[in-house]
């Protein structure tokens, strides 16, 4: 039986699972005079709760210029472990514990990436597609100061 529920003696299935899975069960009952009788087995499904994971409002951070947000999720159970697929460009990376994405990095462009989130009883939940954007930092040229010159 999944962690969290139990069988009392008059055949109540009864607890809070906390674990999701397919748990094939099998009641035996047993009379005041030793005789008993048996169920067939039957599966008990526990389904995970749904967990929402929220991105960050900000997505945009500049190249060489240290960037940090962090994502969010609700309805997880216990601790929760964070994963990215996609391509994160070099020096920025995502924290498993925290959720928080950060670093520095020397590449421009835009980096999609999708963030799960998975619980201590292995559910999970996935975010919409976070597109990680990188501008170049501005760079400003200046005009010499001489705009004249003489031929030869």
């Amino acid at each position: 039986m999944p962690t969290g529920l139990t069988l009392a003696a008059d055949g109540t299935l009864s607890g809070t699972p906390t674990q999701a899975g397919s748990f094939p069960i099998t009641v035996k009952a047993t009379d005041a005079g030793g005789c008993f009788g048996i169920s067939p087995t039957y599966t008990l499904v526990i389904a995970c709760q749904t967990i929402s994971v929220t991105n960050p409002g900000v997505n945009t951070g500049t190249v060489g210029v240290a960037f940090s947000q962090t994502f969010t999720q609700s309805g997880g159970i216990g601790s929760i472990t964070w994963s990215e697929t996609g391509a994160l460009p070099a020096g920025i990376t995502l924290n498993t514990s925290t959720g928080v994405l950060s670093g520095t990095t020397s590449q421009a462009g835009t980096f999609p990436i999708t963030i799960t989130a998975t619980d201590s009883n292995g559910c999970t939940g996935t975010g919409a597609i976070y597109n990680l954007t990188i501008n170049c930092q501005t760079i400003t040229v200046t005009n010499a100061s001489a705009t004249t010159g003489t031929v030869d």
